[in-house]
């Protein structure tokens, strides 16, 4: 990150605020031609990446926090003598429990797949 420069630091945070390209010159001061050029930078990208995942994770992490308070919302909604909805909230949990097991069944392929190619990478003895 050393060899950014004060504009290039300041492109990254207002492409983390702003929607559009043309948003974050603006904001920075500088032409959308520049910021372009700026995300053609191997160095600029890797920042930018490494702060977007840093927001990703405090996101994340909002997310999982209020997910006890989500999860007992739904289930009092379970409870309701209000069939339409009741029928709903069980559509939508199902629908989700699969998408959960379809992720995980992928996560797990993924992680195989990408075992078996590390071994073809790995020097025979």
């Amino acid at each position: 990150m050393d060899t950014l420069n004060p504009t290039q630091l300041s492109a990254i945070g207002a492409l983390l605020r702003c929607r559009t390209i043309k948003e974050a010159a603006a904001e920075v001061g500088c032409s959308e031609r520049t910021i372009r050029r700026y995300l053609q930078n191997p160095e600029f990208l890797h920042e930018l990446r490494q702060q977007q995942n840093a927001v990703l994770a405090s996101v994340r992490a909002g997310v999982i926090g209020g997910s006890e308070d989500a999860i007992a919302a739904l289930r009092d909604l379970l409870d309701t003598e209000n069939e339409g909805v009741k029928s709903r909230v069980a559509m939508w949990w199902v629908d989700r429990m699969e998408k959960t097991f379809e992720v995980s069944e992928l996560l797990a392929r993924l992680e195989a797949l990408e075992a078996m190619t590390n071994d073809d990478k790995k020097p025979s003895a």
